[in-house]
C-alpha cells in the first residue's frame, strides 16, 4: 500500500485499501456496505482491492486477484475490467478482439498454456470469459502502459467482448 500511496501521491491522489473475502461479495449486507463505502470514495481516493487472506479461513477464497477483480466488477456492476500483466496482450497483432462466440477451449490451447498457466494467463482468461458472459468488457494489457493509451487503443492489448455488446458498439 505504501508503494501505491507514493505512486498516486505524485498525481495528488489518495488511495484506500479494500480487503475482501468471497464471503463479503456473497453476503447481501456486506456487499451493500462495500458499495456504500465505494460510493463515498468516488472522487476522493483510488480503491486498491486485494483478498483479505489474513482473516479468511479458506485456503484460497477467490483463487487470485484476477478472479477477485472479475467478481468485484460483476458485484458492483462496472462495465470494464482491465487486467494488467507483465507479458501484455495475449495476441500481439494490433488490438485483437475476442468475442464470446470465438472464446472457447481452443483459445486456451492456441496460446499454449502450460499445466500451471504462464504468468497466470489461465486465470486471466477465466476472468475475461466470466466477465463477457455477463455482457461486460475485458482488456488484457501490459503493466506499465498508460490506462488512457489502453482505452484509446494506442498500445497493443487484447479485448474481450460479448457478441451482443459488439453489435451495440458498431
Amino acid at each position: 500500500m505504501e508503494n501505491y500511496r507514493k505512486s498516486f501521491f505524485h498525481y495528488n491522489l489518495n488511495v484506500a485499501q479494500f480487503l475482501l473475502t468471497s464471503d463479503d461479495l456473497n453476503n447481501e449486507q456486506k456487499l451493500k456496505n462495500i458499495k456504500e463505502t465505494y460510493s463515498n470514495l468516488v472522487g476522493k481516493a483510488i480503491p486498491i482491492v486485494n483478498e483479505n487472506d489474513t482473516t479468511t479461513t479458506k485456503e484460497l477464497s477467490f483463487g487470485d486477484n484476477d478472479i477477485l477483480a472479475a467478481q468485484i466488477l460483476l458485484s458492483l456492476n462496472f462495465d470494464l475490467l482491465i487486467i494488467l500483466t507483465e507479458i501484455g496482450a495475449l495476441i500481439k497483432n494490433q488490438n485483437p478482439l475476442i468475442n464470446s462466440d470465438s472464446f472457447n477451449t481452443d483459445y486456451y490451447d492456441s496460446i499454449k498454456l502450460s499445466n500451471n498457466g504462464f504468468g497466470g494467463l489461465k486465470s486471466k482468461l477465466d476472468s475475461a470469459k466470466k466477465v463477457i458472459e455477463y455482457g461486460k468488457k475485458c482488456i488484457i494489457a501490459k503493466a506499465g502502459d498508460s490506462i488512457l493509451d489502453i482505452l484509446n487503443k494506442k498500445v497493443v492489448a487484447t479485448q474481450f467482448l460479448n457478441k451482443n455488446v459488439m453489435k451495440k458498439e458498431k
